[in-house]
């Protein structure tokens, strides 16, 4: 039997396509336009919805994928994917809870018989799930949860990652309560939360403003990414972009950064991730092991004996008779506080994790330093600033030199740990979190 051929184009599809309506039982859904990671175009329902079988309601997962027959044969163009983010952005995600009253299964049956097609597996996407809420007067935003840990970011600005919490847990992340719920304006303005930025730190490109819409895209994967990005910042030539992946159980997310330039020459950056975390809180910057000093030359095994293995920036208004600092033997640690402004130090630092105690909860950033790349501020890969609101948690991948088209990747990993205690001094961090972190 032949094949059925396509009858329309990748482009055309892109460019047309709308979301699909599908109703279960009276409640309106809508299948969002979707490419398939097999290449296949067509659109994608996801969701959930409350069914009383027998008088007992029963939460059920809605996976469906509904494929136009020989599209995946259709010939690649290297636009895949870039026009989903429109689309999805569209499709009002956020839970529908409704009940019906008859057999789960009779219902899915009908749908596939009268579409055509066989619903996905209720587990495609594990236990994480993936819809649009509202949150601090925005009125889009999406919420990635597993049912430990929850993240929420920002559509309508940003993008921010604006909250972050176990799920008996407080946000971790600082809120400008008095910036929430704002949109538009031509400066840049600190909501909160966690932000990709472009360094080394300018007074042009760093502040360019984020204050609109940001699309979304949820890939295809298990647990499932969503990728978030804003307008493309003509201006400067560069496409800001990060990829979330919350794991299916635990607290563990992963952060891609991305930053593209999409200008017409060549251009030097680095990417710049930034994480303000809510007041009140301590945080731990834990130090390499300490070595003897070898002595006389004949004790030494290399130059490298007698080298130092640490490297710091300072910031004109820091100053280490403040007593939120600490530099310790085993850590340096910093204290938050409401009654005093702006204190900055950056490091090059290769101990791999970082990390920030608030509400009893421990909040772990993950990283790596590169050898032999340089770095922007002197050559640190980590900084934290602290004043009267926040304190913040940094950092910085190396500085390249980018071509038209060509883009830079930067990753953080994030753990939230609970019931972690109050932290007084270095006895209390070996006690409460070193033994968490490894």
């Amino acid at each position: 039997m032949a094949k059925t051929t396509c009858p329309i184009s990748r482009a055309d599809f892109r460019a047309k396509a709308k979301p699909v309506g599908i109703t279960i039982n009276n409640v309106p859904l809508q299948a969002v336009v979707k490419e398939f990671s097999t290449g296949s175009l067509g659109w994608y329902l996801n969701g959930k919805t409350t069914i009383d079988v027998g008088g007992t309601p029963v939460t059920v997962q809605i996976g469906m994928n509904l494929t136009i027959v020989g599209s995946k044969e259709l010939p690649q163009d290297g636009g895949a994917k870039e026009a989903v983010a429109k689309f999805e952005s569209e499709f009002p995600t956020r839970e529908r809870t409704t009940t019906v009253r008859t057999q789960p299964w009779a219902i899915f049956g009908i749908i596939a018989l009268a579409i055509g097609v066989a619903p996905a597996a209720a587990d495609e996407k594990g236990s994480v799930t993936v819809e649009k809420v509202e949150f601090g007067g925005w009125k889009d935003n999406l919420r990635i949860s597993n049912g430990a840990a929850e993240l929420i970011v920002t559509l309508d600005v940003g993008p921010r990652i604006i909250s972050y919490r176990l799920a008996d847990g407080k946000n971790v992340f600082k809120e400008f309560k008095d910036n929430l719920g704002k949109t538009g304006g031509d400066d840049w303005v600190p909501y909160g939360g966690h932000r990709l930025w472009v360094g080394p730190e300018d007074l042009t490109r760093t502040y360019a403003p984020d204050n609109g819409p940001v699309e979304y895209t949820e890939l295809e994967s298990s647990p499932p990414q969503v990728r978030v990005r804003p307008a493309p910042d003509k201006e400067y030539g560069v496409q800001r972009e990060m990829t979330l992946q919350l794991a299916a159980k635990g607290s563990q997310v992963k952060v891609l950064h991305r930053i593209t330039n999409i200008g017409d020459k060549e251009t030097s950056l680095a990417p710049w991730a930034l994480t303000m975390v809510a007041p009140g809180g301590i945080e731990v910057i834990p130090l390499p092991a300490k070595k003897p000093h070898p002595g006389p030359p004949k004790n030494a095994k290399s130059p490298a004996d007698y080298a130092p293995n640490q490297r710091m920036s300072i910031w004109p208004f820091t100053d280490f008779g403040d007593g939120r600092w600490h530099l310790g033997s085993k850590y340096i640690t910093l204290r938050q506080d409401a009654g005093k402004g702006p204190t900055k130090i950056g490091l090059a630092h290769k101990v791999g994790w970082v990390g920030y105690v608030v509400h009893g909860t421990l909040f772990v950033k993950r990283f790596d330093y590169q050898d032999k790349r340089r770095y922007p501020d002197g050559g640190v890969n980590f900084e934290t600033f602290t004043n009267e609101d926040m304190l913040e948690v940094e950092t910085l991948g190396p500085i390249v030199r980018l071509a038209p088209g060509k883009s830079v990747e930067h990753v953080e990993r994030w753990e939230l740990i609970g019931d972690v205690g109050e932290i007084k001094d270095e006895a209390d961090i070996d006690k409460k979190v070193l033994p968490k972190i490894k």
